[in-house]
């Protein structure tokens, strides 16, 4: 089953708290955003995972920085795909590197307005990438909706053929 792992902006979307290198996630809007793109991949047959969510409940349980960047590489190595919506995040940056050098596709989501980096541009020379714009969740749920079944039919072809 192919796999997915959503990449998004953390700590821009929580409350500090002391003694701790982040917060804890406290944006409704932003959970219930990142779990209705969740909800869509599950809809169409995939296995997701929400980092955020998963791995520390929102921040609620404390996971130290070295820890919590080996299980998000670990999971990133363990899936397929990548949704990403990088915002000016720079934890978001790294694994968009760490998963482009891994050869795993992207499809990276910038808002209208939102400035697109040098090295994104260029990633697309490295593995299969897709950057969307979009002003509204209805566009990236149509985007998602596209995307997934044609990544999802590009890995299950590759995968034949390395057999």
């Amino acid at each position: 089953m192919t796999q997915v792992y959503i990449s998004a902006p953390f700590r821009i979307h929580s409350s500090e708290v002391k003694g701790r290198e982040y917060g804890v996630l406290n944006s409704e809007n932003f959970k219930q955003f990142l779990e209705s793109v969740e909800r869509l991949i599950n809809e169409l047959g995939l296995k997701v995972c929400l980092p955020h969510r998963d791995q520390g409940q929102w921040g609620n349980i404390y996971i130290p920085p070295e820890e919590i960047t080996e299980i998000c590489f670990n999971l990133i190595r363990s899936n397929d795909i990548l949704v990403v919506f990088p915002g000016k995040s720079r934890g978001v940056h790294i694994e968009i590197g760490y998963a482009a050098a891994l050869g795993k596709k992207l499809l990276v989501f910038l808002s209208k307005d939102e400035k697109e980096s040098t090295l994104l541009k260029g990633i697309s020379r490295i593995t299969e990438m897709k950057v969307f714009r979009y002003k509204s969740m209805s566009e990236i749920m149509k985007v998602l909706k596209n995307e997934l079944p044609r990544l999802t039919a590009s890995i299950a072809s590759q995968s034949q053929k390395e057999y």
